[in-house]
């Protein structure tokens, strides 16, 4: 997304002819200045289950914390842990457990995280008819 000098003052005015006040008219401004804030990828998730307080998931790659992982607010996963900080060229082998309020957690399952280094170099490039 291009902003220019001017895009935040047409904006204000759109705003503005629409009786959009104080709080409604920053966050709409800020929805229009930081679209990127909602997007990231990817995600490691699971279906959602019942009487889960936390999750947590072991053998991340360092700097990525599973020790604590909360429900998805949403309720369309049972967990969403953003993964976009994954090392290229790793491979990590992960467990997920589900814990209740009282600390009793479910059997462990096993997941095999894979992120490949980049693609290979395209070859045999050439003209067709």
């Amino acid at each position: 997304m291009v902003l220019f000098k001017g895009d935040a003052a047409i904006v204000g005015m759109v705003l503005k002819d629409h009786n959009v006040t104080g709080g409604t008219k920053t966050v709409a401004l800020m929805f229009v200045l930081f679209p990127f804030l909602a997007f990231a990828a990817p995600f490691l998730v699971c279906d959602p289950q019942a009487n889960v307080d936390h999750y947590v998931i072991t053998g991340l790659p360092v700097g990525l914390d599973g020790s604590n992982v909360a429900p998805d607010s949403s309720g369309a996963y049972g967990f969403k842990f953003d993964l976009a900080a994954t090392p290229k060229a790793s491979t990590n082998n992960l467990t997920v457990v589900a814990c209740n309020v009282w600390g009793a957690c479910s059997g462990s399952v096993p997941f095999v995280l894979l992120r490949p280094s980049q693609p290979l170099n395209p070859v045999n490039i050439r003209f067709s008819k």
